[in-house]
């Protein structure tokens, strides 16, 4: 019984997190890791 309960708390548990906030966590990651190495190419580039 504490079984099932287990398994349809951890299949909820993915839903919680809608799918256009992990579209948009995605996109800020990729944007902010473009601006980390566009920071340190202009740097090296510099030198």
């Amino acid at each position: 019984m504490f079984e099932k309960d287990s398994a349809r708390q951890t299949s909820s548990v993915t839903f919680l997190v809608p799918t256009r906030w992990r579209l948009f966590s995605l996109l800020f990651l990729l944007s902010f890791l473009s601006y980390l190495m566009r920071q340190n190419i202009h740097v090296a580039g510099s030198s």
